[in-house]
């Protein structure tokens, strides 16, 4: 494991204690690293390019749609 240092304002420091005390939290550490997985987990993406998305789905032998197909289905 890695350590890291980072600067956070008094007024954001204050906000993620009222926040650890509310969600049970024994320290701003288990706050954090929370708040980095989530973070992580938001933000990730399931391929890393349009090529891969394209291979899957050929893979899968299914048919890759554009939005002119939904459109068309909307409408109907």
């Amino acid at each position: 494991m890695s350590v890291i240092s980072i600067r956070i304002d008094e007024e954001v420091i204050k906000e993620l204690n009222n926040l650890r005390k509310l969600k049970g939290y024994k320290s701003l550490n288990e706050v954090i690293k929370e708040a980095i997985k989530e973070y992580i987990l938001k933000n990730k993406s399931l391929w890393s390019s349009r090529e891969e998305v394209y291979n899957y789905f050929k893979k899968k032998n299914k048919k890759i749609r554009g939005l002119e197909d939904i459109h068309r289905e909307e409408e109907l």
